[in-house]
């Protein structure tokens, strides 16, 4: 694995439609860690990555709230079946949000997400312009 993302128990980085629904607080039982052929997402939060992945992982500014979601797809793209999810080793308390902002945020991912997962070689398409200029200059940086 290339990717270890462990999970978290508390309040879970979940999308604003959930949080507004739900408002979950989460305790994980134990379990062994697990992985899959399919593209999974990961956070930057309590994510492990090796040095190799680096160079094609990135919070992306400028798109919201998937900016380290649609990273991690991306990375996928470049590194397939490369994470494994492990059980919660941290506890979040997570800071008050304006869950409507959050919404707003999210509004690309809602959009392209799933198309972005179809056709992960083309992801340049589904980023602004800004973005896009970001991840060139990033993966040009290595």
């Amino acid at each position: 694995a290339l990717v270890q993302a462990d999970f978290w128990d508390g309040d879970p980085d979940i999308d604003a439609i959930c949080r507004l629904s739900r408002r979950p607080e989460v305790k994980f039982a134990e379990f062994p860690p697990f992985g899959s052929t399919q593209m999974a997402p990961f956070n930057s939060q309590n994510t492990f990555l090796a040095r190799e992945v680096l160079p094609r992982y990135a919070v992306i500014p400028g798109i919201g709230r998937m900016d380290d979601i649609w990273g991690s797809f991306i990375a996928q793209y470049h590194f397939p079946e490369s994470v494994v999810y492990n059980q919660a080793t941290v506890y979040q308390q997570r800071n008050e949000q304006d869950l409507v902002k959050n919404l707003e945020e999210e509004v690309l991912g809602y959009r392209h997400t799933l198309e972005l997962l179809c056709n992960p070689s083309e992801y340049e398409r589904f980023l602004p312009a800004k973005a896009r200029r970001f991840m060139e200059a990033y993966f040009n940086a290595f």
